[in-house]
Parts: C-alpha cells; sequence; structure tokens
C-alpha cells in the first residue's frame, strides 16, 4: 500500500474518531476553573495534556485553555491526576489556595499540591478516546519545471493511562516525475511502555523502514528494553530509552539479512505554555550492530507545529536517516523538509 493508499486509510479513521468524539462530550457540568483574571466558569474538565486544559461548557462546547492561566480548579468527579515527578493518584480535587489544590484519595490524607506540578489529569469514567492524543498532517507540492508532484502524511498517535503509554508514528512520501520513476518512503513505528515506577518504564518497540532513495526494500526492528522520562512538565516531555533488537533488512539485488543490536533513543516534545501555540516534538534512535559488522545507524524525526485555528495546525517536518555501512554503493545519508497542514485530537 503506497503513501496515497496510507492517506485514504488514516482519513477514514480520524472520520470514525471524530463520531466518536461527538458522542463523548455530553454530560453534567459539576466541575469549575477559575483564571488569573478573576473570570470563573462551571464546566466540565475534559484532561489535561501538554499544559493545555480541555473543558466541556454549554455555551462553548469544548474548549481548550493553557493551564498556567488556572489559579483555581475544583472536581467532585474522581479523576486520575499525574504529578511532575511521575507520582500518579486517583482523587477528587478541591481549591485550597491560589494556584494550589487539594487532591482528596480514598483512604487517605488529602495531599495539597501546586497546580504547576500537575502534567496531566483524566477523568475515571471518560471514554477510551479521552486517553488518547494524536494529530495527522498531510502536504501537497508541485514543480511545473520537471512536472514533480510530492505527497507525504505524517500521523502520530499517543495512548495513556496509569500503567500503559504506546505511542505510534507514521511518516511517508511520494514523488512522481514524468522523466523518472515513483520515489517512495516509509517509516511506521509502534513503542509500549508498561509504567514500573515514578518516571520509568519498561518497553517494547517495533520499527518498519522501507526507501527507495536508499534501495531498502524493507527493514523490520523487534526489541525491549528500558525508559525513563528525566524530565515533564507543563511545556517540555524528555524520554530516553535503551535496549537490544533483532533487525531485519533486505536492499534491492540483496538477499536479506539479519543482526542483534543494541538500541538508544530519546523523545522530545516541547510545547508553549502560555500565549503562542507552537509544539516542538523530536525523537531520534540509534542502532549499534552487536556483530562483526560494526554497523551504526542513526534516525532522527522532527516537526514544528503552529496552531492557527482551533485544533487545526501548519507544520514544518524535517527527517534524517544515516548508515555508517551500507551495502557498497548505497547512500549513506537521506534525509528531507516538508510542509503540511494537519489536525489534531
Amino acid at each position: 500500500m503506497g503513501v496515497r493508499g496510507l492517506i485514504r486509510f488514516v482519513c477514514g479513521v480520524v472520520a470514525c474518531l471524530l463520531v466518536v468524539a461527538s458522542r463523548a462530550d455530553a454530560g453534567p457540568k459539576l466541575d469549575y476553573v477559575v483564571f488569573e483574571n478573576g473570570d470563573g466558569i462551571v464546566c466540565e474538565i475534559k484532561g489535561l495534556s501538554r499544559g493545555r486544559l480541555s473543558v466541556n461548557t454549554d455555551a462553548f462546547d469544548t474548549i481548550k485553555v493553557y493551564w498556567s492561566r488556572v489559579t483555581r480548579i475544583g472536581s467532585g468527579r474522581p479523576l486520575q491526576i499525574e504529578m511532575a515527578g511521575g507520582q500518579r493518584y486517583f482523587a477528587t480535587i478541591v481549591a485550597v489556595g491560589e494556584r494550589r489544590a487539594g487532591l482528596i484519595r480514598p483512604g487517605a490524607d488529602r495531599l495539597d499540591v501546586a497546580l504547576g506540578d500537575i502534567v496531566r489529569i483524566t477523568p475515571v469514567e471518560a471514554g477510551i478516546w479521552h486517553q488518547f492524543d494524536g494529530s495527522i498532517d498531510l502536504g501537497f507540492s508541485f514543480a511545473k519545471a520537471n512536472r514533480e508532484t510530492r505527497y507525504t502524511l505524517n500521523a502520530s498517535n499517543t495512548f495513556r493511562n496509569t500503567r500503559y503509554e504506546s505511542r505510534m508514528s507514521l511518516n511517508g512520501q511520494t514523488t512522481l516525475r514524468d522523466d523518472a520513476d515513483r520515489v517512495q518512503r516509509l517509516s511506521a513505528s509502534l513503542n509500549g511502555n508498561r509504567f514500573i515506577g515514578p518516571r520509568w518504564s519498561a518497553l517494547a518497540l517495533g520499527q518498519y523502514q522501507a526507501n527507495d532513495e536508499l534501495d531498502l526494500e524493507g527493514r523490520t526492528v523487534l526489541g525491549g528494553g528500558i525508559g525513563r522520562y528525566l524530565a515533564q512538565s507543563n511545556s517540555t516531555m524528555l524520554q530516553a530509552y535503551g535496549g537490544v533488537g533483532w533487525t531485519r533488512e533486505r536492499f534491492t539485488g540483496q538477499p536479506g539479512t539479519d543482526r542483534p543490536e543494541a538500541v538508544l533513543g530519546a523523545n522530545f516534545d516541547w510545547f508553549s505554555p502560555r500565549d503562542k501555540s507552537v509544539d516542538l516534538t523530536s525523537s531520534v534512535i540509534t542502532y549499534y550492530a552487536l556483530n562483526s559488522d560494526r554497523r551504526t545507524r542513526l534516525e532522527t524525526q522532527s516537526a514544528v507545529r503552529f496552531e492557527f485555528w482551533g485544533d487545526f495546525y501548519a507544520s514544518v517536518n524535517g527527517y534524517t536517516s544515516y548508515d555508517t555501512h551500507p551495502p557498497s554503493g548505497r547512500e549513506k545519508v537521506d534525509g528531507g523538509i516538508s510542509v503540511s497542514l494537519g489536525w489534531s485530537y
């Protein structure tokens, strides 16, 4: 299935998710939020993620507000609350002072915390939809001189609850020219985390790649290891991980090869904490062959997103693939930059 087929498939999935979302917003408005300008609203808290609090009101439907602008918050409904230090609680929440909240936990004393130390909130009774964060964007360009048409697709999705987190990403590009064959690139990954303590997790990882520019017909990586959130706040997330994997790849005109590899990677997210809706996401992963090849590979993926209307955004995306010892005659480096429009949820 090419990139255009993937675009049709992902758009179908997004349409289904929109239907689910449209049915998930009904409910009593029993919570309250007070902002730094003194205004307050009665609402239904939908969740806190990436520095933005989502609430549902009768007047404005679902809106997102910057968490740093909230001074008081209260809810009698049970919530899943995660702190910057990685601690996770099931609790109701009450305001106990300016930018402070009390967490009312079953069978435990009230725990008073600063609002700035709370990085995630999910209502316990919320449907599975509210445990997802994701985005999809599409790009298109055309050059008249050589009649080159380029399509790009970038999609990501994160599912998170108190025990597990999974990250999926899909990046594809198709280039069509009148004077050359079609060129495609595809990279897909799926990482799963099982939390084993504050900030620590056991992880499983999988990746698939194909790249016509590098004559790479297919590369599959499966592995596991351990990861840690080195930093998390309402403006920054930094996770590092390491482990081992097994790689199978096939280049054009050559038999498939297998090898064990050491894996080391990191994910970095930055999101504007107050005024400008700008997000930066970046991932880097290295593979070092554990056999006699002494081969090292590096993969990077980055995006800068600018929200311009609701959940819609413009994005500048970049990627790099580097291989110290590719098969004879193959390129060591491939990379590119694209511009696209997308939607986040």
